[in-house]
């Protein structure tokens, strides 16, 4: 922190993971506490965790204001409608969908992983 360098944290792929053994996925959130300061910025989108590549739906995420402002400014360009908004969050707010959707997508992504390895192995 220390270099005057800014850190964005793409966590895109943060709901899809296939732990077996060891550590899952640890958002940056976490690892600094929700202390991301004015240098940390995450990236999250509804697309790859959800399998939902049309909807170009993210997220950017940071303490810095004057990052946030700018963003504010532009954000008119580049704003979801108001149909795709309803439809992810009804998605969202549906506990029961939602988790068996990720249960599901991580069971299949780890027969995909250990199918890749075995290969390789």
């Amino acid at each position: 922190r220390g270099h005057d360098m800014h850190v964005i944290v793409d966590e895109i792929y943060a709901l899809s993971t296939h732990k077996k053994t060891g550590h899952g996925f640890e958002s940056v959130m976490r690892v600094l506490d929700n202390k991301l300061g004015n240098d940390v910025h995450m990236l999250w989108a509804f697309s790859k965790d959800f399998g939902a590549s049309g909807f170009r739906i993210g997220t950017i995420y940071s303490q810095n204001e004057m990052l946030m402002d700018a963003m504010g400014n532009i954000s008119i360009f580049t704003a979801v409608s108001h149909p795709m908004q309803a439809l992810a969050a009804d998605m969202m707010n549906d506990d029961a969908f939602v988790d068996t959707f990720l249960d599901e997508a991580r069971l299949r992504l780890r027969k995909s992983y250990d199918i890749c390895t075995s290969v390789l192995d």
